[in-house]
């Protein structure tokens, strides 16, 4: 369940869930409530649908650990990070694999970019 996984972030104050069932006024609209609700409770946000996510591809604990890493002193300076995206299709599979017998990461491998 995901409200299971994430109450120990919501907890810590990590995670601030919202939930929007307005799925007729379009993903942007969506995003844009999001922004201007949450704009005094973060210095950070990303817009990630359910079946979209970030995962560091080096040993970085954060994104703040990142940019100090890259770009020492400047982080009080940065408006905005563009993030690479892929679009990752089937892999081949006609059906989805059962249920909580596989993982996302581990079985869509294949993108187009």
């Amino acid at each position: 369940d995901l409200l299971d996984i994430l109450q120990p972030y919501i907890d810590a104050g990590i995670v601030h869930l919202m939930f929007e069932p307005w799925h007729s006024t379009g993903e942007n609209a969506i995003h844009a409530h999001m922004r201007h609700a949450a704009a005094k409770m973060s210095f950070w946000q990303v817009p990630l649908d359910v079946d979209e996510f970030m995962y560091p591809l080096h040993a970085y604990e954060s994104v703040a650990e990142y940019l100090h890493w890259h770009m020492p002193g400047a982080l009080d300076d940065i408006d905005a990070i563009k993030v690479p995206r892929l679009d990752f299709g089937s892999s081949g599979y006609k059906h989805p694999p059962s249920e909580g017998t596989y993982s996302v990461t581990a079985t869509y491998t294949q993108h187009a970019n």
